[in-house]
């Protein structure tokens, strides 16, 4: 059976609409581009949420929720930028590392200030008293008592004709006695005699008495 001419031209002609056509409503294959590889795990779960079409208040949400930092870098944010991701978002995750590095520092002067040892509080009297208590100096009164007995000297050869012997004695110093031993002497004056522990003299109104004339 012959096809008309005719027929064929107009099959012909008709052909390249129905390439058209059928071009025109194929089903799309297209699909949202994936996160990268390299990005963190957390900034991944992100790009799921805003390619899933939730919108930007849940994204937000779950990044106000979220206990991880998402350490961007410049490639980072140009990678999630080309994903999908609005800016809103992507400031909110810069935000929410700022935010958590802030609490984690207050958190860690407290755990400071409560593992400090604590000074010990005194009050203003209390701290008087002690003072003084340390700068007053504690006075001992030492009672001069009795001197002991004459020690027993054994007298040497005098030096001179004219030198008289002291004996010795005893003598307070303020919290004790000390024997002084006897020596010969020379007169300090002529006539003056040693009597109980001091020069005397007869006649001339002077007497030498504890170092010293009176």
């Amino acid at each position: 059976m012959r096809i008309p001419k005719y027929l064929a031209l107009l099959a012909v002609a008709m052909f390249p609409l129905f390439a058209g056509f059928s071009q025109g409503v194929a089903p799309s294959t297209s699909s949202p581009a994936k996160a990268p590889t390299s990005l963190p795990s957390s900034a991944v779960e992100v790009v799921k949420l805003a390619q899933s079409g939730v919108g930007d208040p849940v994204v937000l949400a779950f990044i106000g929720q979220s206990h991880s930092y998402y350490n961007l870098s410049g490639a980072d944010i140009t990678a999630l930028k080309d994903a999908g991701v609005s800016s809103q978002v992507l400031t909110a995750m810069l935000n929410h590392d700022s935010t958590l590095r802030a609490q984690e520092q207050a958190s860690s002067a407290v755990t400071a200030t409560a593992t400090a040892p604590q000074p010990t509080v005194t009050q203003p009297g209390a701290a008087s008293a002690t003072a003084t208590a340390n700068q007053t100096p504690t006075t001992t009164v030492i009672t001069q008592s009795e001197p002991p007995p004459p020690q027993v000297e054994v007298i040497p050869v005098s030096p001179g004709p004219d030198y008289l012997w002291t004996p010795g004695c005893w003598s307070w110093n303020g919290g004790a006695w000390i024997w002084i031993g006897g020596h010969w002497h020379y007169p300090v004056r002529p006539g003056h005699v040693w009597i109980g522990g001091y020069w005397s003299g007869h006649g001339h109104g002077r007497t030498w008495v504890g170092g010293h004339w009176r």
